[in-house]
């Protein structure tokens, strides 16, 4: 059994206790969350970032974007193999195995945000943060609420769509949209001509 506490992680096993601490490799003492994944490796979340239980050992990313640096309050793990993090600031994913190379960088994580449909991307610490249910889909607790993402939905290897205005329009006069835009007071219809 594996228990967060303030002070450190401790692990009862066999009648005996052990403990890890900063002294043994913890970005902070202070733990909010533990996540086991499919390969074993159990993931710490501190109050100042991502850790892992791998062979016995602590471990951390080496140079961690600064997002895995806040205080992480949940973790959990797609059917892909992907981590789901939330913290106090950012909701994101991860390749699990490219966290464990030491070319690991912010490149590979994914960040979601208001644009991709979430309330709120302030994370908060309690109990079952981060959770996932048997039909794929990855939840957030977050400040203003309850946030899910379908993880089969999800297409991962699909670059986003990068749009280019073509056109603007203001009852049917052409509008420049070379710098900023200024549309007369009261049009009847705007027509935006978008390729993508």
């Amino acid at each position: 059994m594996w228990f967060a506490t303030p002070r450190g992680l401790s692990a009862f096993s066999n009648n005996h206790w052990s403990s890890y601490s900063s002294a043994d490799g913890l970005p902070s003492e202070d733990i909010n969350c533990l996540f086991e994944d499919s390969a074993g490796i159990l993931w710490i979340g501190t109050s100042d970032g991502l850790a892992a239980l791998r062979s016995g050992k602590i471990w951390a990313p080496a140079q961690a974007p600064e997002q895995l640096h806040e205080p992480v309050f949940g973790i959990q793990q797609d059917s892909n193999g992907s981590l789901w993090i939330s913290t106090s600031n950012h909701v994101l994913m991860i390749n699990r195995e490219r966290l464990l190379q030491p070319d690991f960088n912010a490149s590979d994580i994914r960040e979601f945000g208001l644009a991709d449909g979430l309330r709120d991307t302030d994370g908060m610490k309690r109990d079952e943060t981060v959770a996932s249910d048997p039909s794929g889909k990855i939840w957030f607790s977050l400040n203003r609420g309850l946030s899910v993402v379908d993880t089969n939905r999800l297409r991962l290897s699909s670059p986003p769509s990068i749009l280019q205005l073509e056109g603007l329009y203001a009852d049917g006069n052409p509008v420049s949209s070379q710098n900023l835009a200024r549309i007369p007071a009261n049009p009847q219809r705007i027509k935006l001509t978008i390729m993508g």
